[in-house]
């Protein structure tokens, strides 16, 4: 039921998104432009800054910004001419690079593979594992920032089975594009939480603790809010599998990861400083479980994970999931350690709703930031006592001027407008009207938080059935604006039969 809701509320609130600046995000592939061949393990970068990242085995690749250098992005591969495209900043670019043979290349040479090298890396990786893994030395405490954004991406065939499309039909006109599917979609809900978050080595257990956390004006009680700090849903590259969304996914770093993936080794390269290896994998052509296809890069000095980029990869059999994207930044503290940075989770999913004849589709976006780490036993009471998530009271009692200084960065023009619209448009008349009808329906009780009381259930106000013949129906149930502390209900009916 409490999904159902969250439904409803999402397609009420889909007016409340206005157009602006945003990340600049671009899409595209880069192929062989004498063969048309696609070029795997391409770089591409945005010039002048280190974001960047390598073409998959069909040349395809996505990338998502919010750096303001993100102006031109360049194509390169060895042996190639490379090229470079000015994107459209704060925007979304689809883009198709066809690299030109360089003529002053040496002639090919053939070279049987050789992957003891490679083979090395991992080894070595496999031996640091315990030392670099946050998990597995001393206990800590971090402070943590989530974000989540879900947006809608089947809105246009959506709005022809809803009763108010006259009324917000114009969201049309603000539809965005995802670098990641190349769908076009509106943003319908923002949330954000701070909290924060334990693990304990001895005795071995997690904690979230969720000090200030706001949704963009659903209800309190929505759905969506468990989901706001999600730090139990962080993933790991340091244990042998990834637990996202009930899969169960083989770690590409994992010491049996051979058996899943092939590896190549595409660059070395210095990051802050220090030698990084860049590390290219794809599944294995005989494996039909969940796997990812991506790129690790390693510490080329004490082998500690630097960032992912993985994909669930397309010939993974998992029906109601057509994509996941994981991006995570880790950084090396000044003592030596490597701890968590950023990490960043895309989603595409779809939700059957109650009569199975539809599915809503949706993109979910989480973004996680970790600062200021701990490390040493912990003494918070709450923490030691308490399950999680541990929600504090007034949590949501700040206000503008709190986030601004809380944020690690700020929110685009886009993201801000999602909280200033939807308090708006929840006063208009569309809103309450449609949500009345919506929340009536999926209940069953027409709700007057006025005085506490919803009337119903309306769906079997009028029944028939061989005992009773004709039977008629009326009840009523208290709601926690009646009390917090007990609930009535009750039902009168007559059969006219019996």
């Amino acid at each position: 039921m409490k999904s159902l809701r969250f439904i409803v509320s999402f397609l009420l609130l889909l007016a409340a998104w206005t157009a602006g600046a945003q990340s600049t995000r671009v899409r595209g592939t880069v192929t062989d432009a004498a063969t048309g061949e696609p070029l795997p393990f391409a770089g591409v970068y945005f010039d002048g800054t280190t974001i960047g990242i390598s073409t998959d085995l069909d040349g395809c690749f996505s990338l998502e910004t919010r750096s303001a250098d993100a102006k031109v992005l360049t194509a390169h591969l060895l042996g190639y001419v490379s090229q470079s495209v000015t994107v459209n900043k704060g925007s979304f670019t689809e883009i198709k690079f066809s690299l030109e043979p360089d003529p002053h290349f040496l002639e090919a040479a053939y070279v049987k593979p050789d992957d003891r090298y490679i083979k090395s890396i991992l080894k070595k990786l496999d031996q640091s594992r315990k030392r670099n893994n946050p998990d597995k030395g001393e206990s800590w405490k971090s402070r943590l920032y989530t974000k989540l954004e879900f947006d809608l991406t089947n809105a246009e065939d959506l709005l022809e089975f809803t009763p108010v499309d006259k009324a917000i039909g114009f969201i049309r006109e603000y539809q965005d594009t995802s670098a990641i599917t190349g769908k076009p979609y509106i943003p319908v809900m923002i949330s954000e939480n701070i909290s924060d978050v334990y693990h304990s080595v001895k005795p071995d257990f997690d904690r979230e603790i969720m000090r200030t956390n706001r949704i963009s004006g659903l209800e309190e009680d929505n759905i969506v809010r468990q989901f706001t700090g999600s730090y139990l849903l962080k993933t790991n590259f340091y244990e042998a599998s990834i637990s996202v969304f009930n899969l169960e996914i083989p770690c590409p770093a994992a010491a049996s990861s051979h058996m899943f993936y092939n590896y190549f080794l595409v660059d070395s390269l210095q990051v802050e400083g220090r030698k990084t290896y860049t590390l290219r994998f794809h599944p294995k052509k005989l494996v039909t479980s969940p796997v990812f296809d991506g790129e690790l890069q390693i510490d080329a000095e004490d082998f500690g994970i630097r960032s992912v980029h993985v994909r669930l990869a397309e010939a993974s059999n998992v029906n109601w999931i057509r994509h996941i994207n994981i991006d995570i930044e880790n950084r090396r503290l000044p003592d030596g350690r490597w701890f968590y940075g950023q990490e960043r989770l895309f989603a595409d999913f779809s939700i059957t709703v109650s009569d199975k004849s539809r599915m809503l589709s949706f993109l979910g976006h989480r973004n996680m930031d970790y600062s200021e780490p701990e490390f040493g036993p912990i003494t918070d009471p709450l923490a030691l006592k308490s399950e999680n998530p541990v929600v504090m009271e007034h949590s949501q009692a700040q206000d503008e001027e709190y986030w601004q200084k809380a944020r690690p960065y700020p929110l685009s023009e886009r993201e801000q407008g999602i909280y200033t619209m939807v308090d708006d448009f929840k006063e208009t008349t569309v809103f309450k009207t449609g949500f009345d009808i919506a929340n009536t329906f999926i209940t069953g009780y027409y709700e007057r938080k006025d005085i506490g009381v919803g009337f119903g259930r309306w769906a079997r106000t009028f029944v028939y059935n061989e005992t009773e013949g004709f039977r008629i129906q009326a009840g009523f149930r208290t709601m926690k604006e009646f009390s917090q502390l007990v609930r009535f209900t009750g039902t009168l009916a007559y059969g006219f039969r019996d």
